[in-house]
C-alpha cells in the first residue's frame, strides 16, 4: 500500500510541478507534461484495479436472462483471458410429476447436450471463443459453489436480479446462496 501510495504522491509532486512551472511563465495551454503525466497515473490506477480484480479463474453462472450474458462480459474484463473464464448453467431437476419423467421420455444427457447447445449458439461471437462452458443439474446455488470449487475458480461474477416478496420467500436467491456456499469470493453485479 505504501509503494502505490508513494507513486501516486511523485506523480502529484512532478505534475504540480508541471502546472507550476506553467503558471510561473504565464503559459495558459496544458503542457505535454502534463498530459502525459495524467495519462500515466490514469494507466496506473488501471493497473493497480486490474490486480486487485484481475483473477486467474472465473466462474459465470448463467440463466440466459440479458442481466447474466451481460456478468460474462464484466468477467472478460476481470479475467487476464476468457479461456480463464467457465460459464455455467444449471438445470432444474425435473418434478417426479413432469411427464417426462412418469414415461421417463427425457434423459438428463439430452438435456445437458441441448443446453450446452443453446449457450453456444448464444455465446458465438469472437470475443467468446475461449470460453469454457459446463451445465449441470440440481439446485443452483448448490451446484455453483460445487462446480466453482471443484474448478478451483478465484471469483465467481453473478448478477442479482433482487427478486421480493412471496417469490423470494418460495425461491430463495440464488445470489445469496452462492454467496454463503461459495470457497471463493464472489462479485454479484447489480441490474
Amino acid at each position: 500500500m505504501r509503494r502505490s501510495i508513494g507513486l501516486v504522491s511523485v506523480f502529484g509532486v512532478v505534475l504540480g510541478m508541471g502546472v507550476l512551472l506553467s503558471t510561473i511563465r504565464g503559459e495558459q495551454e496544458e503542457k505535454p507534461v502534463e498530459t502525459f503525466m495524467h495519462a500515466k497515473l490514469a494507466q496506473f490506477e488501471k493497473e493497480r484495479a486490474m490486480s486487485w480484480f484481475g483473477k486467474k479463474k472465473v466462474l459465470v453462472p448463467v440463466d440466459f436472462s440479458d442481466e447474466s450474458f451481460a456478468a460474462v462480459d464484466s468477467a472478460l474484463e476481470l479475467a487476464e483471458s476468457g479461456g480463464d473464464i467457465t460459464v455455467v448453467y444449471i438445470l432444474q431437476d425435473l418434478s417426479p410429476m413432469e411427464p417426462g419423467e412418469i414415461w421417463n421420455t427425457i434423459e438428463p444427457e439430452s438435456r445437458i447436450r441441448h443446453a450446452m447447445k443453446s449457450l453456444r449458439e448464444r455465446l458465438a461471437d469472437e470475443k467468446y471463443k475461449d470460453l469454457r462452458f459446463d451445465v449441470a443439474i440440481g439446485d443452483p446455488g448448490h451446484e455453483i459453489a460445487h462446480i466453482a470449487e471443484r474448478e478451483a475458480v478465484d471469483l465467481i461474477v453473478l448478477p442479482s436480479h433482487g427478486r421480493t416478496g412471496l417469490k423470494r420467500m418460495l425461491i430463495g436467491s440464488v445470489a445469496e446462496r452462492v454467496v454463503r456456499l461459495a470457497h471463493c469470493p464472489v462479485l454479484v453485479l447489480r441490474s
